[in-house]
């Protein structure tokens, strides 16, 4: 991949968590709504699993860093997975609600990690 084109692919991926989390969150308001989102459309579980794997994606996008010399923004971004674990882990605790707005915060930090990570690495 074209070095700008993994640069948008890397953003893409981390802030669909955003998105993703956003959908679950109100997945029951917009299926009685008529909206056809990912979680609509595939379901609770499979929401579940594009929002972890969406992080996954972006860390793992980084690691393609590593083949244009940049070793430390290959390695810095996979600093993100524990937290970004954590918040999917709260995510399927959680289940529904308004209680998964923290969910939505956590996911916000953790993008903002994983922007600085990325920054610092291709800084260094």
């Amino acid at each position: 991949i074209a070095r700008r084109q993994r640069q948008m692919c890397i953003r893409d991926r981390v802030i669909d968590t955003l998105l993703m989390v956003n959908n679950y969150r109100d997945r029951e308001q917009d299926a009685r709504s008529g909206k056809r989102t990912l979680v609509v459309r595939l379901g609770e579980r499979a929401g579940q699993r594009l929002y972890l794997l969406s992080g996954f994606a972006a860390a793992a996008l980084c690691l393609g860093l590593w083949g244009d010399g940049r070793t430390w923004a290959a390695l810095l971004p996979l600093l993100y997975l524990p937290p970004h674990v954590a918040a999917w882990r709260r995510m399927i605790r959680i289940g529904r609600g308004r209680e998964l707005n923290a969910v939505l915060g956590a996911t916000s930090r953790n993008i903002l990690l994983f922007g600085l990570l990325l920054t610092l690495g291709l800084l260094l």
